[in-house]
């Protein structure tokens, strides 16, 4: 079964699907089973909650990943509203990054009593990437691979010389959320790949970063 988890909005386009709750021992999740009229379905995840009313610092992505994982879920999609880092991405593009670096300021770890490293040499699924790609270009979107995620604490955005910091150690896009997910995600053993929606250019790449544009999911 594949779930999604994404945020910005895009709970909206969900809402008449059939809602339940899934408890875990990090906290309840509020999820939507999505049915396709062929009989397929999917588990969506609102990532900032059914009100989009958890601001990235504070979401729960232990709870989140272990409620796709209760579900008996395998493959996990990512939507991810990013801004831009370089010229080349513009926003309406879609980013499928393969690797990230992580400025967030928490430890994403369900091993808090004892030694597990995850091996984070490929935080991403190529298999999944793969598939987006397919179907993203069928489509006729903008992609982008082989692009590296920066991954940041949020809810403020970054200031002129972190985007400057970031560009300069390799960074395409910026946002608040895939990295704790892709980590999470590895630990429990499920596919995962970030879906990057690019909303805005990043601090000095445009007059003025707003809410408003990574909201347009």
């Amino acid at each position: 079964m594949l779930c999604v988890i994404g945020g910005s909005g895009l709970e909206k386009l969900f809402k008449d699907s059939e809602e339940f709750e899934i408890n875990t021992s990090y906290g309840t999740v509020v999820a939507y089973r999505v049915k396709f009229p062929d009989g397929k379905e999917f588990l969506f995840i609102p990532r900032h909650g059914k009100g989009h009313d958890v601001p990235p610092h504070r979401i729960n992505h232990h709870a989140n990943i272990m409620a796709a994982k209760l579900s008996n879920v395998r493959m996990v999609i990512g939507v991810n509203a990013v801004g831009s880092l370089r010229q080349e991405i513009r926003p309406g593009d879609i980013v499928l990054p393969v690797d990230f670096i992580d400025f967030t300021k928490r430890i994403w770890t369900y091993f808090e009593d004892k030694v597990v490293h995850a091996d984070m040499t490929e935080p991403y699924s190529h298999r999944l990437i793969e598939l987006l790609k397919e179907v993203c270009e069928k489509h006729g979107f903008n992609v982008h691979t082989r692009k590296v995620y920066v991954c940041t604490t949020g809810p403020r955005f970054e200031t002129l010389a972190e985007i400057k910091m970031y560009r300069v150690l390799g960074a395409d896009v910026v946002g608040t959320t895939s990295a704790p997910e892709a980590t999470l995600a590895k630990e429990q053993g499920l596919e995962y790949a970030s879906l990057c929606v690019v909303t805005n250019y990043a601090a000095g790449m445009q007059e003025r970063v707003t809410l408003e544009e990574v909201l347009i999911l």
